[in-house]
């Protein structure tokens, strides 16, 4: 399978420098500023599992996309959705998955709009990476999930086939119906990690325009370690 990957920063480049380790055809459709960075440097990653260095990654720009590939991972922000489509149309054909790993709310609708519902899966990633101002990745601990399926739920014969490449990459792949499910786990296991769990701890979630939130999405924060009181005053 050819995959395309817009955005080689922290997310992106993470899991395509995975994929391209483990010899997967994967290229990276970036700007010309992160080209040149990339032409310039390679591809570095720092992580716990296992450092990467590429020294010349596969690219591409928009402008040179000429035909479809069978997966595109989206890793780029919310706000940059229609730009992001209008990137990765000239790659999108009939047969093509689109893996959207976005902190939006309403991108899953915006790109079965944009192409078609059949090239839109459910994507999910739980990492914490950085990008430093060289250019450089820093995968910061042991979490490294991507996890996608289809959004009804199937297990098809393309979710499949995309789980088989990436079972042989070093970070953790599962094609899930259970996405949300994969979420509340990691956010016990972070409150483990942290030590939050030994007294009690609480989760807040904001979403939506009500929230006060600037970018619509969906997140947990944890707190603990100390006596939190009540949730409203009395």
């Amino acid at each position: 399978m050819r995959y395309l990957i817009l955005g080689a920063g922290a997310l992106g480049g993470f899991f395509g420098g995975r994929m391209l380790e483990a010899g997967l055809d994967t290229t990276f459709l970036v700007r010309e500023r992160r080209a040149t960075a990339l032409a310039k440097r390679g591809l570095r990653v720092t992580s716990p599992k296992g450092d990467i260095h590429i020294d010349k990654p596969p690219l591409v720009q928009a402008d040179g996309l000429k035909a479809a590939y069978d997966t595109i991972i989206l890793s780029c922000k919310a706000y940059d959705l229609d730009s992001a489509m209008e990137a990765i149309a000239p790659a999108v054909g009939a047969g093509t998955a689109i893996i959207p790993l976005l902190n939006g709310m309403d991108h899953i609708e915006r790109l079965q709009q944009r192409f078609d519902v059949r090239n839109v899966l459910g994507g999910l990633s739980v990492i914490s990476a950085s990008l430093d101002a060289e250019g450089d990745i820093h995968h910061h601990n042991d979490l490294d999930l991507l996890s996608f399926g289809e959004l009804d739920g199937s297990r098809s014969a393309r979710v499949s086939a995309i789980e088989s490449d990436l079972v042989k990459t070093r970070f953790t792949a599962k094609a899930s119906d259970a996405e949300i499910a994969d979420f509340v786990r990691t956010v016990g296991e972070v409150a483990r990690m942290t030590g939050a769990d030994a007294q009690g701890y609480r989760l807040l979630s904001n979403s939506g325009k009500r929230s006060g939130q600037e970018v619509p999405h969906l997140h947990v924060h944890v707190f603990g370690g100390a006596p939190l009181g009540p949730m409203l005053a009395r």
